[in-house]
């Protein structure tokens, strides 16, 4: 949800933008403070929005999304779904906010579902003795964020899956494109994942009913019961709709500008192109002549 609501902003942030990973200290209302760390114990100065997401990285997220405001990264969460009140304190930033698997689902599906939300459902139809249709399902969809803002979250949560925290899913289904995202807690009580492909959005939670450590993070746990389910569902590899304002951009591996096609070792990556600055010259050009990856696999219409 901090991503999204970044990525909702499009003139303001994009895939390339570069985030600030270095040592955060913020104040309770009760005085005490809070200082989140990375998993790995290390700060990087900087990190693209996209490799913060991929890996995981909490202080780039707790940074982005204290610039953001915390009131609208709860908007985002009730946009996708999420009922009831939000704290609004920074560890919320980091998932500190009590949410059943079926609500965490229900954000999924509206990310899944190019931005649409359709409340989960457990009963689509109910039918009378004599097989007479007495009720149906038939709330419409409701649009939670922009198609092109959902498009650019799923380019993120597919890489995941392919390079970051997920990647155990790219070894064992070498030819499956997928999306998701792993969660673990700082203490280790809950291990979560979140996947879909191009029909399903799964959840998994792993807790103790005591509340005590599972010693599991969301890579070693619940990620593992999701490849399990994938052996048994018979998934088809994830293809979205490539929204019309969305386009491929090259950018500046380290600042984030945006520079001219060809630029040797700049980024291709999909953007919204009408908010985009215009190119910034470059002396070393290769060539490019193949289309971007996220490209050739959704397609361009």
């Amino acid at each position: 949800a901090v991503y999204l609501t970044a990525l909702d902003k499009p003139e303001q942030y994009h895939l390339a933008t570069p985030l600030v990973d270095e040592p955060i200290k913020l104040k309770s209302s009760y005085g005490s403070y809070w200082e989140p760390k990375n998993i790995d114990k290390t700060f990087r100065g900087q990190v693209k929005l996209l490799d913060s997401l991929m890996l995981s990285l909490n202080v780039p997220t707790v940074h982005l999304g204290m610039s953001l405001g915390t009131d609208q990264v709860a908007n985002t969460m009730t946009g996708l779904g999420v009922s009831g009140e939000i704290p609004l304190y920074p560890a919320m930033l980091l998932g500190a906010v009590d949410l059943s698997p079926l609500q965490v689902n229900q954000m999924y599906q509206s990310i899944a579902n190019e931005g649409s939300r359709i409340p989960l459902h457990s009963i689509t139809a109910v039918n009378s003795a004599d097989d007479q249709l007495l009720w149906e399902f038939n709330e419409k969809p409701v649009l939670a964020v922009s198609a092109e803002s959902a498009y650019l979250l799923n380019y993120a949560l597919h890489r995941v899956t392919k390079y970051g925290t997920a990647k155990a899913l790219k070894k064992r289904f070498p030819a499956l494109n997928l999306a998701g995202k792993t969660g673990t807690t700082d203490d280790y009580r809950d291990s979560w994942f979140s996947g879909f492909d191009n029909d399903l959005v799964s959840t998994v939670w792993i807790g103790r009913d005591n509340n005590q450590p599972t010693t599991l993070t969301g890579s070693s746990g619940a990620l593992e019961y999701y490849a399990e389910l994938l052996q048994h569902i018979h998934p088809r590899s994830l293809s979205q709709r490539f929204p019309k304002g969305l386009g491929i951009a090259q950018f500046h591996p380290e600042t984030g500008a945006v520079v001219s096609p060809g630029c040797q070792k700049s980024l291709s990556l999909p953007a919204i192109i009408a908010v985009l600055p215009d190119p910034a010259p470059c002396e070393s050009i290769a060539p490019k002549n193949e289309k971007g990856f996220w490209e050739s696999l959704f397609g361009s219409d």
